[in-house]
């Protein structure tokens, strides 16, 4: 038996300098990139703005200069004169009527009927001149409690609207014993 070896093919191995010259080109090239990339991203960044900003105000001195309105101004937006609210509530009371007999001691429901163009906002109730209660919503009702003097009672409502018009009406009333 001969005993021959064989040979196996060598690798190549670069040389140093080669590895090192390669490795420069890699690098040169992210240098290169990097020459191009960051004039651009600094023109994009700060030096745009700054040209845009110079132009709007050469559009905004131009037209100052000229007379010429950026933006409607409220002469030339056509605008709708609002009509002043001056219609008063209807009012009427519904109980008690006028000069009508009541029970002293004894409570009585005043109703009234009020009614706008826009809406009433409340009802204030009256008895002898002093506010016994208030009411926001239809019906219009305050409960009372007559006293007990048979005496004669000044009833007055007052209905208003929300532009502060209001409406009166009154009704006298007698409690007896």
């Amino acid at each position: 038996m001969s005993s021959e070896i064989k040979k196996l093919p060598q690798p190549e191995f670069e040389s140093y300098n080669t590895i090192l010259d390669r490795m420069a080109r890699r690098e040169n090239r992210k240098l290169l990139y990097s020459m191009i990339f960051f004039p651009v991203a600094l023109v994009a960044i700060v030096i745009i703005p700054f040209y845009l900003l110079n132009q709007t105000q050469d559009v905004r001195q131009h037209a100052s200069e000229n007379q010429i309105p950026l933006l409607p101004t409220a002469t030339s937006i056509p605008t709708r004169t609002a009509v002043p609210d001056t219609t008063r509530p209807n009012l009427t009371i519904i109980y008690p009527t006028l000069k009508s007999n009541i029970a002293a001691r004894s409570i009585v429901n005043i109703q009234v009927e009020a009614n706008d163009n826009t809406s009433v906002t409340h009802v204030d109730f009256f008895v002898d001149e002093k506010l016994i209660c208030s009411d926001t919503s239809a019906p219009y009702t305050c409960s009372w409690k007559v006293p007990a003097k048979s005496t004669p009672h000044y009833i007055q409502v007052k209905a208003f609207d929300a532009a502060g018009n209001y409406s009166t009406r009154s009704t006298f009333v007698t409690a007896n014993n």
